[in-house]
């Protein structure tokens, strides 16, 4: 069997080739931003071709600056993502369409009939679909797009295009899906001069048959990283819906591991709790600071903090976590923690993450313990280092198996679930399209009591889903609500027992006061019965904003 790798697949291809047959479509300003749209040639055959649509966005008054090429999500449009925050910041910013014709997409990539198959419809299970070759996969040509599109901005910056004003340094910034081709093209090209990456980016087929371990072997991202040599962020968030955390936390550890001018300090990791394909407030200035200090700044690591480091001991009854952070800035240190018990194989996207008490040592020294738990069997942690200049860094994430006869204290179960003294930690937004366009806050309701909001309509909490928070067969989940117009409520509820949903519908009525909400578990329709023991996850979707400022099981 031939395994074709990620250091022999490209080695012999030239994308620098000059016949991008380059095609201005459009050139227009608005709002001070001067937009250039163009399709240009990423393959050639017998009688077509691929013509991949690109954009280019700069400030009008900008001269030469640095280049942030955008390699989006599988449902990300042009149109959707807001380049504004890097505009500002003063860099150029280049979109390139790897996907092809599809909805709420005006001007797209041209694939010819033969590769139909690299447009994507919707499906994600089509990404993965079994082809002749792995040179006949939808993975194979969106990476040479992804490499033709360096060739299009060098053409962009060449003598004879200089009226378009662009810098010849340039980062790649991937989401999702895009972040595999960020990776990939920070492998291939010398000239890219830092990565970041945001989630799963990953193209990694679990299956393990002949074909399977050649794709993975072509286009898995775990088989380029090794051999990046430049600054490299990567973004992950913990209950990512596709449950790819765990994967893409042990991928930071490859980073650069041969390369032999890579260093740690060229390679950062920043996670978000309790998150899904989004970036917690706390991490939301990395992108940012790290671009600006790698692409703008004369000492690229003048202002940028050490990579906080976490080690381990444990004892017959305790873990202890020892975090060692950069000390002349940092600012305050987060643990996180999510148990699971020996009954329970809980997929990644379904954990609670709880924030464990820190104990500051000084001199940058931190110390978090952890008691064990009757039937808890995995600890899964990370720390989270909050520091001066706005940099929230994470240390890598360590996994601690606890065999059943150590001495474990008695798990305290509590009626308890939330209230407003617990702020947002245990509620998150888990749909992309809710995340995209707000979050969760606090804010005070009825008779100034604070409550917890979804300023997209959406609240979500893998809280009930942890030993000591969840209930009983035939217990009332009881909610203090708040609602200032009529609307109705939509409760899913996740059940381990093949991870089903179950939903109940309500109405709410405005109130000036705090209403009462009482949750049984045979009001909840799905596949079979649902039982509150068994429940791992709760999500709220209203027409409106409501306030919850306390949950409690009676």
């Amino acid at each position: 069997m031939e395994i074709v790798t990620a250091v022999n697949l490209w080695k012999d291809m030239d994308f620098d080739t000059p016949d991008l047959e380059v095609s201005i479509v459009d050139k227009f300003n608005k709002n001070g931003v001067a937009f250039i749209e163009a399709y240009f040639t990423a393959v050639k055959f017998e009688t077509t071709c691929i013509r991949v649509f690109c954009r280019l966005a700069k400030r009008v008054d900008d001269i030469a600056p640095p280049v942030i090429m955008i390699a989006d999500d599988i449902d990300m449009s042009f149109e959707k993502r807001n380049v504004d925050k890097y505009l500002d910041k003063g860099f150029a910013v280049f979109q390139y369409d790897y996907l092809g014709a599809r909805e709420g997409a005006s001007k797209t990539t041209l694939y010819p009939n033969h590769l139909e198959h690299c447009i994507y419809k919707g499906n994600k299970s089509d990404m993965t679909r079994p082809v002749k070759s792995y040179k006949d996969s939808c993975w194979y040509y969106w990476s040479i797009v992804s490499f033709r599109a360096v060739a299009m901005l060098n053409w962009l910056h060449s003598d004879m295009r200089k009226a378009f004003y662009i810098g010849e340094n340039i980062a790649i910034v991937g989401f999702g899906v895009g972040g595999a081709h960020a990776i990939k093209v920070a492998t291939i090209f010398d000239k890219i001069q830092c990565v970041v990456v945001k989630f799963d980016a990953d193209c990694f087929l679990k299956e393990n048959d002949k074909d399977s371990i050649i794709f993975n072997a072509a286009f898995s991202s775990g088989n380029y990283t090794p051999y990046v040599d430049k600054p490299f962020l990567l973004e992950l968030s913990t209950n990512e819906g596709d449950g790819s955390f765990d994967r893409m936390a042990e991928l930071f550890s490859t980073i650069g591991s041969e390369s032999s001018v890579f260093t740690n300090i060229t390679k950062r990791l920043s996670i978000s709790q309790s998150c899904n394909h989004t970036v917690g407030k706390l991490q939301c200035q990395n992108e940012l600071l790290w671009l600006s200090d790698i692409m703008q700044s004369l000492d690229k690591f003048a202002f940028m903090p050490s990579t906080p480091i976490i080690q381990k001991k444990v004892n017959n009854d305790s873990i202890y976590f020892h975090i060692k952070a950069d000390s002349s800035v940092v600012e305050h240190v987060q643990v996180f923690v999510s148990a699971s018990d020996f009954l329970t194989t809980t997929l990644p996207q379904f954990r609670y993450w709880y924030q464990n008490k820190v104990e500051n040592l000084g001199d940058g020294e931190f110390l978090s313990k952890i008691d064990l738990e009757q039937g808890i069997t995995e600890y899964r942690t990370y720390a989270n280092v909050v520091f001066k200049n706005g940099y929230c860094f994470s240390t890598t994430m360590l996994k601690t198996s606890i065999t059943l006869d150590s001495q474990q204290t008695s798990i305290n179960r509590m009626r308890l679930v939330y209230d407003g003294e617990m702020q947002q930690d245990d509620w998150t937004v888990v749909d992309r399209e809710s995340a995209i366009s707000g979050g969760v806050e606090m804010v005070e309701g009825p008779f100034g009591i604070v409550g917890v909001t979804g300023t997209s309509c959406e609240l979500a909490s893998f809280k009930i889903g942890d030993q000591k928070y969840k209930g009983e067969v035939n217990n009332i989940l009881q909610l203090s609500i708040c609602s200032y117009t009529t609307q109705e409520l939509t409760f899913t509820v996740v059940s381990k027992s093949g991870f089903e949903p179950f939903v109940f519908k309500t109405k709410i009525e405005p109130d000036r006061s705090w209403s009462k909400l009482h949750l049984r578990e045979s009001e909840f329709k799905g596949k079979g019965q649902l039982f509150w023991n068994d429940a791992v996850s709760i999500k709220i979707n209203s027409q409106s904003p409501v306030i919850i400022s306390n949950v409690i099981w009676v």
